[in-house]
Order: C-alpha cells, then sequence, then structure tokens
C-alpha cells in the first residue's frame, strides 16, 4: 500500500465516517429485531421451535408418526375441554392443548408437502411438457430444465419461517445506499472544497492517477460496506431464528418451489448477495461520474437520491416486477438460468481475478511513471 493510498482512505474513513457506518449497522440489526420481536418472542412460536427440533432432519416414519399422533391427541384433548389457557396444561410444548395441537399441525402440513412434492412437481412438469409440444417451444434447454425440475425431492425438514424472512428483508440495502452516498460525495469533494484538485490535476499523469485512485476507493468501499451488511444480515437472522438446513435444496422453502434453480439455500444466498453488491457498485459508479460533471456536492446528492429511490422501487421492493426476488424465482430465461446455475461462482472468481490484474497493472503503470 502506497502513500497516496493511505492518504485516500484516511480522507474517506475518518473517526465520524466510521461512526456512521457502525452506528447504521447497529441500527440495521434492531430493525430486524424489531420486525421480527413479536414472533421470536410469542409463547407459541418459541413451543413450535421446541418440536422442530425434535423432528428437524431426514424425514423418518417415526417422526411422521409421532407428529400425527400428536396432533391427534392434542385435538382429542381439546375437544374434551381439557385446554386452560389460563393456566395453561402441564407437559406441553407450547403451554396449552390447544397451542400444541396447532403447532403438531403445523409441521404434519409442513412434512405433507415436502413428502408430496416430487408427485407435485411431476404434475406441473407434465403440464409443462404438454403445453410445450402444443406451442412448438421444445428446445435443448426446456428439455433438460424440465427434466432436472421432474427428478426433484426432498428428503429433510427444518423450519423455513426465518429463511423466509432473510430472502424477503431489503431493508439494509438503503442503509448501505445511504452509506456509500455520503461517504463517496464527502470524498470525492474534498479536494474540491479545499482546491487541491486544481493541484494534483494540473499533470496529465497527476489527473490520471488522481481519478483512478478516486474511482478504485468509492468501489473498494461498496464492496466492503455491501458485504459487511450483507454477513450481519444473514448472521442476525440466523441467530433470532436458530436456521438449520442450509444444505437444503432452495426449492424447499414455499416461496421457492416453482423455482427453476436447482441448488442449494446457502448458494442461493451467494447468487442474491452477489447480485446486489452488483447493484451498489453501479450506484456507487454513479456517483463517481456524476461528480466528475457536477460541480456541487448538493447537486450531486440529489442526482445519488434519485437513483438510490429508483433502485429501491425498481430492484429491491418486494412488489415490482422488475424485483431480482422474482426474476431469480420465475422470470429469467431458462437458458440463464441454467447458465447462471453452473456458472456464476466461476465467473465470479474470473471477474474478482481480472479487476485484481487490472488494478495492480494500473498502480505498476502509475509507479513507472
Amino acid at each position: 500500500m502506497n502513500n497516496l493510498t493511505r492518504y485516500e482512505i484516511k480522507k474517506m474513513l475518518d473517526k465520524k465516517s466510521i461512526l456512521i457506518i457502525l452506528l447504521l449497522l447497529a441500527f440495521n440489526v434492531l430493525h430486524i429485531i424489531n420486525l421480527n420481536y413479536d414472533v421470536i418472542t410469542d409463547g407459541f412460536y418459541q413451543g413450535k421451535q421446541k418440536l422442530v427440533d425434535e423432528v428437524s432432519g431426514k424425514i423418518t416414519v417415526d417422526k411422521v408418526s409421532f407428529i400425527k399422533e400428536g396432533m391427534v391427541s392434542n385435538q382429542e384433548r381439546v375437544e374434551q375441554g381439557l385446554n386452560d389457557p389460563l393456566n395453561g396444561n402441564e407437559g406441553t410444548y407450547t403451554g396449552y392443548y390447544f397451542g400444541d395441537m396447532n403447532a403438531f399441525s403445523e409441521i404434519y402440513k409442513d412434512m405433507e408437502r415436502i413428502y408430496n412434492y416430487d408427485s407435485l412437481m411431476k404434475n406441473k412438469v407434465e403440464i409443462i411438457r404438454e403445453n410445450s409440444r402444443h406451442s412448438g417451444f421444445n428446445d435443448s434447454v426446456t428439455r433438460n430444465t424440465l427434466k432436472d425440475m421432474d427428478n426433484r425431492i426432498i428428503t429433510q425438514y427444518y423450519d423455513t419461517y426465518g429463511l423466509e424472512n432473510y430472502f424477503s428483508y431489503n431493508d439494509s440495502l438503503i442503509f448501505v445506499g445511504i452509506i456509500i452516498m455520503y461517504l463517496s460525495i464527502n470524498y470525492l469533494y474534498f479536494d474540491q472544497s479545499y482546491e487541491m484538485n486544481t493541484i494534483v490535476g494540473s499533470t496529465v499523469i497527476g489527473k490520471s492517477k488522481y481519478h483512478s485512485v478516486k474511482r478504485r476507493m468509492t468501489i473498494r468501499l461498496t464492496l466492503i460496506v455491501s458485504a459487511a451488511f450483507l454477513l450481519i444480515d444473514l448472521v442476525t437472522y440466523s441467530v433470532l431464528f436458530n436456521i438449520k438446513g442450509w444444505h437444503n435444496p432452495i426449492y424447499s422453502l414455499p416461496s421457492y418451489q416453482y423455482s427453476y434453480f436447482n441448488i442449494s439455500i446457502l448458494f442461493m444466498i451467494f447468487i442474491q448477495g452477489f447480485e446486489k453488491i452488483i447493484i451498489l457498485v453501479m450506484f456507487s459508479i454513479f456517483i463517481y461520474l456524476i461528480s466528475k460533471f457536477v460541480r456541487s456536492h448538493y447537486q450531486c446528492g440529489v442526482f445519488a437520491l434519485l437513483m438510490l429511490g429508483l433502485l429501491w422501487l425498481n430492484v429491491f421492493s418486494k412488489t415490482s416486477k422488475y424485483s431480482y426476488l422474482k426474476i431469480t424465482q420465475t422470470l429469467l430465461p431458462l437458458a440463464v438460468i441454467k447458465f447462471s446455475e453452473k456458472y456464476l461462482l466461476f465467473i465470479s472468481v474470473i471477474f474478482l481475478l481480472i479487476m485484481l490484474a487490472y488494478y495492480r497493472f494500473t498502480f505498476r503503470k502509475m509507479r513507472n511513471h
């Protein structure tokens, strides 16, 4: 790390900037806790989780029988008037028979959904295959994808409530966008406020080096902050809901059961995290480009705020038809889905290596001058 890079880091990450990042990280965690507080502190949910822990993992006849018998026996107790919601019932998971009846019933229905998933998908695939024959659209990609979907099976049961909530949570991206907007604009206009940019840009080499360092520092900031927030999101949800079953296929989640993806939940988390980081890097590059043409940091802030609003409405929104959540579930062309599934990790590594090689080449070129 050369002296110029150290100096630029100090300009970008002063004590105030670091404090803002830490405060928004803490606020993000508190926001997640607040959104889910009523659920995780509910007696019924806590009791149900104790029951879930007993039957999580590979689905067996004994586990299914245990859940079915528990559902029937608690239903009989409720019908006999033995349920006591005021004083509670001893020896229950949720505190009373009615709660246990519902807990056993919900788990049984979820197990039933998993058990019948292969037959459900076979019926769906057969309908799609029949429609393909009639429409004449039956290329190799479609056939291979339908073949993968036709052979799907889920053998393990885990509670999916926490994961469903995690995948639908995008508010942290707003916090990241605010941090990028604030720090990038302050950093990009720092030299201008002291009229140092005129001195640095007085030579061609100095100007080229100046803009190269600015661009790299802005992108690095975005990568670090984005990765930190995404990791905090994952850890927070994992702790709150005691999430398990990362190795389960993504289609084991109810909201993804018809997804074309044939990958694990953990890899889907990586894909969506990668998508978010790429979008945020594009946002930071947009701010950098605007700063080159707009002399006022206030005007740059207005443009950045408008772009952040557009990103939220069209990309991170759960209701927008352009939402990446919907795109990765159902809307991407089958060819893109199959390509992404097999080669995204490879492409990501190649992309990072190219970026590293580019930065090293640029650094050597500037040092030689």
